[in-house]
């Protein structure tokens, strides 16, 4: 995870998040053109805190937990912050589309909550569709691959993550590793396939699966560390 870093006044507990865009200008439709206002959200911040006990803090490690999709612009975020001494947590939200976000500082700690252990569904959805239209007969529907999936996701979730060799890490989250599919799980896989897919099915599906267990396959299993908000008061 990149290091974040922010500033924090104790005496309002009001709390900056330090970026390089902090004196990016905003640009608003006004009158029938762009019109651009000049922003210097550090400066404002430092001017309306003049005098009060201010204090730097940066993020720890992977201590951070979103409650939403990464997408989703509406998530509430915690992140675990220092001031090299202390530990605090950094709550990130907004209560409307078009606000920018609010910091919030609580007395608190993000505790490990386990891992989940995840079927890369849209990515072998999307490797699925390109690979049986040429490789069958007759080619495999819509409903079969879901089937596979669901398949899939029933083999996964009798799995022990800590059985699971990891095999690579997410380029996009550092809470996110990728672990290998052990040949006791594909032999799983394989007995549930059985009496739901032809013969040419079954072996089309053998060697798809063999094809994208590699470090970078859709058949790897992702691993996401889980972390709980445990507030101290």
């Amino acid at each position: 995870m990149v290091e974040e870093r922010y500033i924090c006044c104790w005496r309002c507990s009001e709390v900056h998040r330090v970026t390089p865009f902090d004196k990016a200008p905003e640009y608003i439709w006004a009158g029938g053109e762009v019109k651009e206002i000049p922003r210097d959200d550090w400066g404002d911040f430092m001017r309306r805190h003049t005098g009060h006990r201010l204090e730097g803090l940066k993020s720890v490690g992977d201590g951070y937990l979103a409650s939403g999709q990464t997408i989703d612009p509406m998530k509430v975020d915690y992140i675990e912050v220092t001031n090299g001494q202390d530990l605090f947590l950094i709550r990130s939200s907004r209560k409307d589309i078009e606000e920018p976000l609010s910091f919030e500082l609580l007395q608190g700690r993000l505790t490990p909550a386990g891992v989940s252990v995840e079927v890369q569904e849209n990515e072998v959805r999307k490797e699925m569709k390109y690979h049986f239209p040429w490789s069958l007969s007759s080619p495999m529907t819509e409903e079969k691959i879901e089937l596979f999936i669901k398949l899939f996701q029933e083999v996964a979730a009798d799995l022990d993550s800590d059985e699971i060799e990891a095999c690579g890490h997410s380029y996009a989250d550092s809470l996110v590793e990728y672990g290998r599919l052990e040949p006791s799980a594909k032999e799983a896989l394989m007995e549930r396939c059985q009496s739901h897919f032809s013969p040419e099915e079954i072996e089309e599906i053998k060697r798809f699966i063999s094809a994208h267990l590699e470090d970078d396959g859709v058949m790897t299993l992702r691993l996401t560390k889980l972390y709980m908000v445990e507030e101290l008061t």
